[in-house]
């Protein structure tokens, strides 16, 4: 068994581990996918509502490549009560 102080400090280090993305716009967003190579495992929250309707960007779903492939998304995104919103065209 660990010493409590022990315990804590791995558990503090463990937390520091963990990437976070702010993301505050569907540019931000789409960035995250098209530069990841393998599985995208950040948490991602977002900080204002994401409109993918007013955009070109996103002829595919998120983190489907054009060649076929997939990005793997297993982090957590935080909607921090934002909304997604797509148009479906």
């Amino acid at each position: 068994m660990l010493p409590i102080h022990l315990l804590s400090i791995g558990l503090c280090l463990l937390a520091a581990c963990t990437i976070a993305i702010e993301v505050s716009d569907t540019e931000e967003l789409l960035h995250v996918f098209k530069d990841a190579a393998g599985t995208v495992d950040e948490e991602i929250f977002l900080v204002a509502d994401l409109d993918f309707s007013q955009s070109n960007s996103l002829t595919l779903p998120l983190g489907a490549q054009a060649d076929g492939s997939c990005v793997a998304y297993s982090g957590i995104l935080h909607g921090n009560g934002h909304s997604e919103r797509v148009s479906h065209g």
